[in-house]
């Protein structure tokens, strides 16, 4: 009897401890399975998706972010978990789950944050106002393909910037560059070009490949150190430099071809003889010359670019280096149009005095041979009549070309 009495004693002990235990940790015998919870973030503004927002249960390490289509998921431990949703540049938030499976959060700009007093090249401004108002793009902004002036690199790429190729397919033809309107009747349109902190610096000696980086000031404070020369805006361009403690050999290369998409759809030589017969019947050979000529075939051709490019650069922390060799042959649209064109830079960096002073020492080559095609020649092989031939080896005036000078305004 008193053993089983001790057995009751040390039952009843475990019963007590037990209960005590379930008293003070409910959750022990009633724990909850994880809650997944997933949603989606967007920006109140553009209704875009956010990528790489911030999603982190407050007071834990437990955390996720959003993808490229702003959706995430999570798991949580209870019903009483917060979730604390952060970006960069816009207002925090704070949500309970308390029952929500799929949250839909809307972010908001954080109007502190654009209050925030940055400096410039021409002095502070509001962060919000600077962005507005400057455009950086690096090499892998640009645009890719056959790009022979730097500033078809931007070109889409800035809200505000039009960019014009008014020759067309002629390699020769500058692009027109219109930045901040009109400020003159008389004065120019284009922006300011500043190449390396050099003001007014010619763009055709600046190899594309060569470019670090380009800032477009689209803001008419520029003028307030740049003069009247920024009224229109500032295009600062800035090419790559050596870097020390690296050494890298670089080369690239690529052959593009045009051809065109739609031309103006003239009378062949076939239908230019019915025409004639209509209008002009018993008068024919008049106008008939006897052959079938395309003249917009004649003049143009299926063009192509070669490009080559090669770089090298290396150096140690008191001195470094970099050179690039590049050469362009452009051919136009037209039969003997073309440009050519090659160019050199060696970028130098010397330090001395414990990196007190610091020289950099820039030279740069550039040389074009342009050949130039006269665009009128388009019009007028609109305007020949398609039965006259090309050559007439007869007339040795003409160096033996067919020659006739009084129709259709020729020349």
């Amino acid at each position: 009897m008193k053993s089983n009495g001790n057995i009751r004693r040390k039952s009843l002990r475990m019963l007590t401890w037990a209960l005590t235990f379930l008293w003070m940790s409910p959750g022990a015998l009633f724990a909850q399975a994880p809650i997944e919870i997933s949603g989606e973030i967007t920006d109140v503004r553009s209704d875009e998706p956010l990528q790489g927002v911030s999603i982190v249960v407050k007071g834990s390490a437990r955390g996720t972010t959003s993808d490229q289509k702003g959706v995430f998921h999570l798991t949580v431990n209870n019903e009483e978990a917060v979730l604390q949703i952060s970006f960069a540049g816009y207002t925090t938030q704070e949500i309970p789950v308390k029952g929500n499976r799929n949250i839909v959060v809307v972010l908001s700009a954080d109007a502190a944050q654009l209050n925030d007093v940055i400096v410039v090249g021409y002095g502070t401004q509001r962060k919000g106002e600077v962005t507005s108002a400057i455009t950086s793009l690096k090499p892998e902004d640009f645009n890719k393909g056959n790009i022979i002036n730097p500033i078809g690199l931007l070109q889409g790429k800035v809200a505000g910037l039009n960019i014009v190729n008014s020759g067309g397919g002629d390699p020769n033809e500058g692009l027109q560059i219109q930045l901040r309107g009109l400020t003159t009747l008389s004065g120019g349109t284009g922006p300011l070009i500043i190449i390396d902190g050099v003001l007014g610096g010619d763009l055709n000696s600046v190899n594309v490949e060569e470019i670090e980086s380009i800032d477009v000031l689209k803001d008419g404070s520029a003028a307030a150190i740049y003069g009247t020369r920024g009224t229109n805006g500032v295009i600062i361009i800035t090419t790559k430099k050596a870097k020390a403690g690296t050494r890298s050999l670089e080369f690239s290369t690529y052959l593009t071809t045009q051809q065109v998409a739609k031309k103006l759809e003239n009378l062949n030589s076939t239908e230019y003889r019915s025409v004639l017969k209509t209008i002009y019947p018993g008068r024919e050979s008049e106008f008939d010359h006897g052959s079938n000529t395309d003249w917009f075939n004649e003049i143009t051709r299926r063009p192509l670019d070669q490009y080559y490019n090669i770089a090298l650069s290396g150096g140690a922390d008191k001195f470094s280096y970099r050179a690039a060799l590049n050469y362009r042959k452009s051919e136009g649209l037209v039969q003997k149009n073309g440009n050519d064109r090659i160019q050199a830079k060696i970028a130098i960096n010397q330090k001395e005095f414990n990196n007190r002073l610091v020289i950099d020492y820039s030279m740069t080559y550039a040389h074009t041979n342009r050949q130039y095609s006269d665009k009128w020649a388009l019009q007028q092989a609109s305007r020949y009549n398609p039965t006259e031939p090309v050559y007439d080896s007869a007339n040795t005036f003409a160096g033996g070309y067919y020659r006739n000078a009084g129709h259709f305004e020729y020349y």
